[in-house]
C-alpha cells in the first residue's frame, strides 16, 4: 500500500473500542478508511478474502474503506480506531505495519481525540493522522 503517497482529507472520527476475547465481529462494505492500533496487549485476527492478519501492540492495520472482512478478538483488548477519508482510493486490502514506538501512537490518537472531541481544528487533526 501506498499510503505516503495518500492524500487524506478528513478525520471523520475517532474511537476507543473494547473487545473481549473471543469477539467475532462481520464488517460489511466499510464505510471509511481505518487505522487501528492496540493499546494493551489485545490481539485481533483479521480475515479478508481468506488472508489473515494480526493487530497487535507492535502491528497495527490499515482497513480499506468498503472492503467486507471478519475480525475475531484473540485476547481480550482495548483498540483505538481513526476512521478518516482519502482523495483517492489507497488500498482494498487489509494492510498490517509494524509499529516501532507504540507509546508515541498512543499519545498522538489521545491528542487526536480531544481535538476530535472539542471540534478542534481540521489541520491539526490531519498532521496528527499523518
Amino acid at each position: 500500500m501506498d499510503i505516503q503517497g495518500a492524500t487524506i482529507t478528513d478525520v471523520v472520527n475517532v474511537l476507543t473500542v473494547s473487545l473481549p476475547r473471543g469477539r467475532v465481529i462481520e464488517m460489511h462494505k466499510r464505510a471509511y478508511y481505518g487505522l487501528s492500533l492496540c493499546i494493551d496487549g489485545g490481539q485481533i485476527t483479521y480475515t479478508q478474502n481468506g488472508i489473515e492478519c494480526t493487530e497487535n501492540r507492535t502491528h497495527a492495520v490499515i482497513l480499506p474503506m468498503g472492503a467486507d472482512y471478519t475480525l475475531r478478538t484473540d485476547t481480550t483488548g482495548i483498540f483505538p480506531v481513526i476512521n478518516f477519508l482519502v482523495s483517492e482510493p489507497i488500498e482494498d486490502e487489509i494492510t498490517v505495519f509494524e509499529v516501532q514506538n507504540s507509546n508515541y501512537f498512543i499519545k498522538c490518537y489521545e491528542e487526536l481525540k480531544k481535538l476530535c472531541l472539542s471540534d478542534g481544528s481540521r489541520t491539526k487533526k490531519l498532521s496528527l493522522l499523518y
